[in-house]
């Protein structure tokens, strides 16, 4: 679970994900998740795919990937935007898996 701010609303989000190491330093994972606002009254669903790779970052393994989430709401409310959007994004993952993702609507 982590918490932070996606599309500048305050968020919790939580999911499942397989992830596939390539032996080349390549990894690709799939998963899906929910996005909680902070308040806990509204809930946005995603399904993504995501490729990337494994590298050396100030001394530090980072795995830098791209990828692309499905996203489905019955919210009404702060997050009624994400209803039947495709999001793609660029993510970072830090070895103790801290990470920062930034993603864009596909218009």
């Amino acid at each position: 679970m982590a918490t932070g701010k996606y599309f500048n609303r305050r968020v919790t989000n939580s999911g499942d994900l397989v992830s596939l190491s390539k032996g080349n330093s390549g990894t690709s994972a799939q998963g899906q998740g929910v996005v909680t606002t902070k308040d806990g009254s509204e809930k946005a669903n995603y399904t993504f795919l995501q490729v990337g790779k494994t590298t050396n970052k100030d001394g530090k393994l980072v795995l830098r990937g791209v990828g692309s989430a499905v996203w489905s709401t019955d919210s009404t409310g702060k997050l009624a935007f994400l209803d039947n959007i495709l999001s793609f994004f660029i993510i970072e993952v830090d070895e103790m898996g801290n990470f920062s993702s930034k993603d864009r609507e596909l218009k």
